[in-house]
C-alpha cells in the first residue's frame, strides 16, 4: 500500500507503525482462523473437513505472509521497520536498497530453482521464512 511518509507527524517513528500494520493484520487473521477451528465440530458432516482445511490454510498463509513481510529488506515492511529503528549510519544504506529490494527477493526465489553441485536443492529462503513460520504456528498450538 503506498504511503506518503511526508504526511506523518514524525515520519521515522510513525513509519514503523504503518509498516507493522500489515504483519500485525496477518497475525490477527491467523489468530481468528485458529479460534474458528474450535467451531468445526459444530458443522454438518461433509462440510466440516472442507472448513477445517480452509482454516488451516488461512493460518499457514497468513503466518507465512507476516514472516515474509518482516524480512528486513526495503520495500518490504520489515525493511521499513528496520530503517525506522536503526541509527542513521545503518538506516541510510538500507533505505537506498529500496529500488532493488524486490529484485533481491526475486533473485532469492530464482536461486531456489537450482541444484548445488552435490545435487541438493538450494533453499535460501527456508531458514528465513519457513522455519520462523513453523515455529510461530507450533508455539500457537502449544
Amino acid at each position: 500500500m503506498p504511503v506518503n511518509f511526508g504526511q506523518l507527524r514524525n515520519p521515522r517513528r510513525d513509519m514503523i507503525w504503518v509498516a507493522a500494520a500489515g504483519p500485525v493484520m496477518n497475525l490477527t487473521l491467523a489468530t481468528a482462523a485458529a479460534l474458528l477451528l474450535h467451531t468445526v465440530d459444530f458443522l454438518p458432516l461433509g462440510i466440516d473437513h472442507w472448513v477445517l482445511r480452509s482454516l488451516v490454510n488461512a493460518i499457514n498463509i497468513n503466518v507465512i505472509l507476516a514472516v515474509f513481510n518482516l524480512i528486513p529488506l526495503p520495500p518490504l515492511d520489515g525493511g521499513r521497520v528496520a530503517v525506522g529503528i536503526l541509527p542513521n549510519v545503518l538506516a541510510a544504506p538500507l533505505a537506498r536498497l529500496a529500488p532493488y529490494g524486490m529484485w533481491i527477493v526475486i533473485g532469492a526465489f530464482f536461486l531456489c530453482r537450482f541444484r548445488s553441485p552435490g545435487g541438493h536443492r538450494r533453499q535460501p529462503l527456508q531458514p528465513v521464512i519457513t522455519r520462523p513460520a513453523a515455529a510461530i504456528i507450533a508455539a500457537s498450538c502449544a
